[in-house]
């Protein structure tokens, strides 16, 4: 007997409930229960793939292995601000915000790396090296309590080089609100 055959005399249900029993082989047939369909088992296949995707994802940090796409450097600002204004030497407080670009979501915001939101500040003196050099291109001649986004391509960013949860290569967006600007000491 193959899977799914019941054998004579044995009671199997059947998938909308109803109670059979065959008496002869030949009233025996492969039954639902017993033997998925192409779909079912496709749907249990998609289901592990995604299952063992997702873990493997969690054993990296969720971290992407490569970009998307690539963009251009561009600049927006989203609120203009009304204090001080950023340059170069000044020491700055901001609240930021970090996404993967990717040209099909809303905003080309991709997964969403990290944030400085609902914690502490980042502080930096602006030209000095100590953040990626798309930030001392993107950041100078913002004004206090102003928000920019800032599309930043590899060769401004990270390039080659994975850095924490950014892949290599990767084009990044992000969104900066200047907080403060104190002349440097």
């Amino acid at each position: 007997m193959g899977v799914g055959v019941t054998p004579p005399g044995q009671t199997i249900y059947t998938r909308d409930g109803q109670r059979h029993t065959p008496a002869r082989l030949h009233e025996t047939r492969p039954h639902r229960l017993m033997q998925p369909s192409a779909r079912r088992l496709k749907t249990v296949i998609l289901g592990l793939l995604a299952f063992l995707g997702a873990a493997a994802l969690s054993a990296c940090g969720k971290a992407p292995t490569g970009p998307t796409a690539y963009a251009a450097f561009s600049q927006e600002d989203l609120r203009l601000g009304s204090g001080d204004t950023a340059a170069t030497g000044n020491e700055l407080s901001v609240n930021y915000s970090l996404w993967l670009y990717d040209p099909t979501a809303q905003d080309r915001k991709g997964i969403l790396l990290e944030s400085s939101i609902g914690s502490t500040p980042f502080a930096f003196t602006l030209g000095a090296g100590e953040t990626i050099s798309g930030w001392d291109r993107g950041v100078p001649g913002m004004q206090e309590g102003g928000i920019r986004r800032l599309t930043i391509p590899p060769s401004l960013a990270y390039g080659q080089e994975r850095n924490g949860r950014v892949p290599p290569n990767a084009t990044l967006i992000f969104e900066i609100e200047l907080l403060d600007v104190a002349a440097a000491s």
